[in-house]
């Protein structure tokens, strides 16, 4: 059985005469539902409704009528109800007709809808009201973020609550700053094994970091919080093999549908310059790949030098300066030896720094 609701009105009389005139219509549904035995949930605004999944001929501002506390129902929801391998609808009378609803705790407000036709649309043509998809037809890689966070939330975080509980009453106090790619490959928590609360990390397309004077904004405030509120003593640049922003920067006109990861690359054109002058012309493309990727870490550590907030910790002797290359396909960490100006594997007893805090060798002015 099927019935088509009817159109809404949007004077308040108009709402009352029509509610009136349909509930006689809609009691008997309503005894019929109450011998099936459906269920009944609260609805945002007031009222129960039984196992409610609209009707796809249900124009969806009649529901907005309920939830708007009416009294009336305009429109009778549908009681979908499975009767062996077949999905049987009924309409079934609300709560709201009889005046009986009452109104739900905020927390009770759930409603699950199925893409409606908008009013005046013809049969056939999509309806603009958004649809979220049920959790059964989920992208498979969005149901497993779920399910992780599900084993977070009942797994992880019963035994890590005290921990959480002290982030937030003491705040973060994190040790370093890392500037790392946005590459999902290179994780900067994972490599290190940091815990909540020891990183601050900021990542972005090539673990760029744009001269002060060029650019305010999302990696220059990081940087500029990072040293002058959290007073980090560290702050690491941290670049990877592979890298597709050297991979664009080789390649402009792959670029060419990407104006705004063209224009954010120019501040990478220092070390293409010094591989295109400063390295033999004969090198094959992995390797030129490869030298780019190192010596961008290099030319972001000079970019990094020009932010006042970062010049004066140096000064003071509060800050160091770390150049870090991760190479995806070994594990290896290659750590930016300032003094000897190359690169080497990062050994547990011996941390290459890119630069060191100057306070000891800074004489001052008489």
């Amino acid at each position: 059985m099927h019935a088509r609701p009817l159109s809404i009105l949007r004077p308040t009389l108009g709402l009352a005469v029509l509610a009136a005139a349909a509930a006689p219509l809609l009691m008997p549904l309503a005894a019929e539902a109450g011998e099936g035995g459906g269920g009944s949930r609260q609805v945002a605004g007031g009222g129960h409704m039984s196992s409610y999944i609209s009707d796809p001929h249900h124009d969806p501002r009649s529901l907005h009528a309920q939830r708007m506390g009416t009294g009336q129902i305009l429109g009778a929801p549908m009681l979908h109800e499975r009767a062996g391998a077949a999905l049987v609808r009924r309409p079934v009378e609300s709560h709201w007709a009889s005046g009986t609803a009452q109104k739900p705790p905020a927390a009770a407000l759930t409603i699950r809808r199925r893409h409606q036709p908008a009013a005046g649309l013809r049969p056939g043509r999509p309806s603009p009201l958004p649809s979220p998809l049920p959790p059964r037809v989920r992208d498979p890689f969005m149901n497993s973020l779920i399910q992780g966070i599900a084993a977070f939330q009942g797994h992880v975080f019963p035994g890590q609550r005290a921990m959480y509980q002290q982030l937030v009453r003491d705040g973060q106090h994190p040790s370093a700053l890392i500037i790392a790619c946005a590459d999902s490959r290179v994780s900067p928590e994972h490599i290190t094994q940091a815990g909540p609360g020891e990183l601050f990390v900021c990542r972005n397309a090539g673990n760029i970091v744009p001269p002060a004077s060029d650019v305010i904004g999302g990696v220059s405030s990081a940087i500029e919080y990072a040293v002058v509120a959290l007073k980090v003593r560290d702050i690491v640049i941290c670049g990877h093999s592979d890298c597709g922003a050297m991979h664009g920067l080789m390649h402009r006109d792959a670029l060419a549908r990407m104006p705004a990861v063209a224009a954010w690359l120019r501040h990478a054109e220092a070390a293409e310059r010094i591989v295109c002058e400063a390295y033999p012309e004969d090198m094959d493309e992995t390797a030129r790949h490869h030298a780019l990727a190192l010596e961008n870490v290099v030319v972001q550590l000079a970019n990094l030098r020009t932010h006042p907030s970062v010049a004066a910790a140096l000064a003071k002797g509060t800050l160091r300066l770390h150049g870090w290359f991760f190479e995806i396909e070994t594990g290896a960490l290659l750590a930016y030896d300032g003094a000897e100006g190359h690169f080497r594997p990062i050994a547990e007893a011996d941390m290459p720094v890119a630069q060191a805090s100057a306070a000891g060798g800074r004489r001052r002015a008489a």
